[in-house]
């Protein structure tokens, strides 16, 4: 398991907004996309579709962090305090 990292005092408050811009965004995306897709393949295929490409981008999403905490481990003078390498 990490180590918690110490973060700045207002990077929890900019983290939850940013978090609800993109929340609130993606609601009325996904009717305007899921609607016509729903009329197009059907429910189920829909459904399929969109847990294929939420696995696909959570999936990005984890190499993408994972090659820059190796990346931060390898760049002298960035190292996380108390962590483990």
């Amino acid at each position: 398991m990490a180590a918690p990292r110490r973060r700045p005092p207002g990077s929890v408050a900019a983290i939850a907004a940013a978090s609800a811009v993109f929340t609130v965004s993606a609601s009325p995306l996904g009717t305007a996309l899921g609607g016509p897709l729903v009329g197009a393949i059907g429910p189920s295929a829909t459904l399929l579709a969109s847990g294929l490409v939420t696995v696909t981008a959570a999936a990005a999403a984890a190499l993408v962090l994972a090659a820059r905490s190796h990346r931060r481990r390898r760049t002298p003078g960035t190292e996380i305090p108390g962590a483990r390498p």
